[in-house]
């Protein structure tokens, strides 16, 4: 099987295109197409618009079908070469991309062309430097939208990457995603960096994008990064308690709800001793900013949920047992922090 490669190199001139859409793949020849051909409505809008395909060295005929799809217009260009995960590949594009805006959608996702203006615009006009919209998850027996939640940054995911157009310069100025340090979640790991710069942004009530679940996002190492990037934005979650101190329950739960995940995964039914110091740590620094009466409150909403949890695990089996005793074992920690 032969391999192609398109020689690109970082851009340093004038960018001559208003949008770049970014597709990323690996031996995604089943859902390419559908991807391709969503975009194609774009290319008859006002909007300069060039897809970028990086492709990882795939097998599977990906690299072939992608020389038909240049050579038929259908792609603007693409690059096929290994690399080291799907967030490497999408801090390639960044440099490779021609257009004053980006967008990233997967091979596995579908953009939604009545969007793309209105999500370009405030970009373009100089309003903001990026513009959120609303996503349509695409389950095997429902679909349902997912709005953004930008008061939640810090602690869930505010939004989806396909529904995120994106200043080039600012994503350079970011210093692109963290592929290295959150390989699953280095998405969420830029929009809440973005959110804690307090960069200004706009929300499109619109669908941006379409995706499918089962992708990377759906594996069991996100449970690992979700969780060490809400111990990352101690800092950023203190400033947001600061301004409102009611978010903090808020702040704890997710925390908690992570940690299990992350335990239960590993297959850990005891707490291990340093996540316990790097969790109360957190807790800690995020609960500062509260006045001993907001603590007390807390406090005793931990405790409570502490009683609920061992009633709970009389009713339990399994693995719903493990992690209800887990659960139990962390509210303990937090309250006792307190």
């Amino acid at each position: 099987m032969w391999q192609a490669c398109y020689m690109l190199r970082p851009v340093t001139h004038q960018l001559p295109y208003d949008l770049t859409i970014v597709t990323v793949c690996r031996n995604a020849l089943e859902v390419l197409p559908r991807c391709i051909a969503s975009v194609q409505p774009i290319y008859r809008t006002p909007l300069k618009v060039e897809h970028l395909v990086v492709d990882g060295a795939s097998t599977d005929g990906s690299v072939s079908y992608l020389w038909c799809q240049r050579h038929a217009g259908r792609i603007t260009r693409f690059i096929s070469e290994p690399d080291n995960g799907i967030y490497d590949a999408m801090n390639k594009a960044i440099g490779l991309a021609r257009g004053k805006v980006l967008v990233f959608i997967n091979a596995d996702d579908e953009i939604c062309p009545e969007a793309a203006i209105a999500c370009c615009s405030p970009i373009l006009n100089g309003e903001v430097q990026y513009v959120v919209a609303s996503a349509l998850c695409m389950d095997t027996n429902r679909q349902y939208e997912l709005t953004p939640r930008m008061e939640e940054a810090l602690w869930r995911q505010p939004y989806c990457h396909q529904a995120m157009y994106c200043s080039r310069s600012l994503l350079q100025k970011m210093g692109g995603f963290a592929a290295a340090e959150f390989p699953i979640g280095a998405d969420t790991d830029l929009m809440r960096r973005l959110y804690a710069a307090q960069q200004p942004c706009v929300v499109v009530p619109l669908v941006a994008a379409r995706f499918y679940t089962g992708g990377a996002s759906s594996s069991t190492a996100t449970s690992r990064d979700v969780y060490e990037l809400m111990l990352k934005f101690a800092d950023a979650c203190r400033s947001e308690v600061k301004r409102s101190p009611l978010v903090v329950s808020k702040v704890v739960k997710h925390l908690r709800r992570y940690a299990n995940k992350k335990m239960m995964t590993e297959s850990t039914p005891e707490l291990p001793a340093g996540e316990a110091t790097r969790m109360v740590a957190f807790v800690e620094r995020v609960t500062e900013p509260l006045s001993s009466m907001q603590r007390r409150m807390l406090q005793t909403i931990l405790k409570l949920q502490c009683f609920w949890y061992a009633a709970k695990a009389s009713c339990c089996r399994g693995r719903k047992l493990m992690a209800t005793r887990l659960n139990q074992q962390i509210s303990t920690l937090f309250a006792n922090s307190l």
